[in-house]
């Protein structure tokens, strides 16, 4: 192993893997025991730039990795919103509180997808795999890796998804510059992979055709799924067609398609400025019991609130849209369906025992990279 080996290089098997304190005190530049070069190596590819989720985040030390820059990330929605209180933009204590639970939210999911995702492809994986490209699978296992070495692993694992690029972004403090250098690198990895850049009227008819599933996702949020978080906030994410990439063979075609991803939360309340008349028909919605509702929010108001939503968007209004993080991801539908069909053609118990030989399998591969 050539990659930085060194960093995990005592971490063969989870009984010399050290305790999160004293993890931490070696990343922590407040601490007496803090590892400069350590901490260059490890933490600041998370921290600064736009890397992506490892393909399995609970590999060894990258669990205490994840873990701190968790907390670390989520401090600074304190530093950002100080930050918009010197512009003028004050954000409510309950509305703060929902924006760190809805990163705490994103963050888990992230990783758990990642998870799920490579427990998949590590079925794909043989000896021979791991001796030809040990270098490669260490960088995406730990979240090094370039865009276009990813989508070479996805096609090569017949992995369903792959995040590619991630900056979180409390309340869109340095988003406008993570959304241009992260779009380039995917542009250019997608030319990398011989695909084709998506243009402008495919990525607007492609968010259009997908309004309901992929264009906004919207989570209600409160104390059960009737109410919202005060009745002022939602939670949404808004998706666009990058470009696609061959990833099958002649006989077997296949595409993925590169997409980016915006998680915000959207702030309908009074001090927001945001129309009041659209939100009270947003209110009245009611998610119980209710398949449509996401649609039914959308179509507020005769469409009007989904107008508003795009309006914020466009001209980057701080105080009816917040961000949260930034993503850019590739997505093989036919690879997903493959898995689906197998899953749902497998007895529960045989499904239990796959899932579980999926992850010794992945448990495995990391052990051997170290």
């Amino acid at each position: 192993m050539s990659y930085n080996s060194e960093i995990y290089s005592t971490n063969t098997n989870a009984h010399n893997v050290p305790s999160y304190v004293d993890f931490k005190a070696t990343l922590d530049p407040s601490s007496e025991h803090f590892d400069e070069k350590r901490y260059n190596e490890i933490m600041r590819p998370h921290l600064e730039g736009y890397g992506p989720t490892p393909l399995y985040p609970y590999i060894e030390d990258e669990a205490n990795v994840q873990r701190l820059v968790r907390e670390t990330l989520l401090a600074r929605y304190d530093t950002a919103r100080d930050s918009l209180k010197q512009r003028g933009i004050i954000v409510p204590q309950p509305l703060h509180e929902y924006m760190q639970s809805a990163f705490d939210m994103n963050f888990a999911r992230q990783s758990q997808q990642a998870h799920a995702n490579w427990s998949i492809g590590a079925t794909q994986i043989t000896g021979d795999y791991i001796k030809t490209y040990p270098d490669r699978l260490y960088r995406g296992l730990h979240g090094y890796s370039e865009p276009s070495e990813l989508l070479t692993t996805q096609a090569d694992l017949h992995i369903p998804a792959v995040e590619l690029l991630n900056a979180t972004t409390p309340y869109g403090e340095g988003l406008n510059e993570a959304q241009a250098d992260m779009r380039m690198r995917a542009y250019q990895a997608i030319t990398e992979r011989g695909g084709r850049i998506a243009t402008q009227d495919e990525a607007e008819d492609f968010r259009i055709r997908h309004l309901d599933s992929m264009q906004v996702d919207l989570v209600r949020a409160g104390k059960d799924d009737d109410t919202y978080h005060g009745e002022n906030y939602l939670l949404a994410s808004r998706r666009r067609l990058l470009g696609v990439v061959p990833m099958g063979t002649d006989s077997s075609p296949e595409d993925a398609y590169v997409m980016e991803k915006l998680w915000y939360v959207l702030d309908m309340s009074c001090e927001s400025g945001f129309n009041q008349r659209v939100a009270d028909k947003v209110r009245k919605v009611s998610a119980k019991d209710n398949p449509h509702w996401q649609k039914q929010i959308l179509y507020a108001a005769k469409g009007t609130f989904y107008t508003n939503m795009v309006a914020a968007l466009s001209r980057d209004d701080q105080r009816i849209i917040k961000p949260i993080s930034f993503m850019v991801y590739s997505y093989n539908k036919r690879a997903q369906e493959s898995y689906a069909h197998q899953a749902a053609t497998t007895r529960t118990g045989e499904l239990y025992a796959l899932v579980d030989r999926e992850d010794k399998i992945a448990q495995y591969v990391c052990q051997t990279l170290v």
